[in-house]
């Protein structure tokens, strides 16, 4: 379940804020119930200025740092534990942790 809400005044002012849950999840190809990760809420926000020159803006990814893991990178499955590997070894991704920044364009 995603949504996000989107605002910008005729000042030039805007923000934007996101969030994406993700249920329990299996995190094999097997299902195994020892795999089982927990649900994960990440929330991104953005807040800046728009002008003709260009914007500035302050941003935050994975606000709550939240942490698990994500669908696994499938190269190969290792058929006695059904666990997705890639060069022998186990590979799924995780979450990026939090991230702030300042972001700044200029259009010319």
């Amino acid at each position: 379940l995603s949504m996000g809400f989107n605002y910008e005044d005729d000042s030039g002012f805007f923000t934007n804020v996101s969030g994406a849950y993700t249920s329990e999840q299996f995190a094999d190809v097997a299902n195994l119930p020892e795999n089982l990760g927990d649900p994960i809420m990440l929330v991104n926000g953005r807040i800046g200025y728009r002008a003709d020159w260009g914007e500035i803006a302050v941003f935050a990814n994975n606000v709550f740092n939240e942490r698990g893991l994500t669908r696994p990178l499938v190269s190969t499955v290792n058929p006695a534990t059904g666990v997705p590997t890639l060069n022998d070894q186990p590979s799924f991704t995780s979450t990026d942790p939090s991230v702030i920044g300042l972001q700044v364009s200029v259009m010319y």
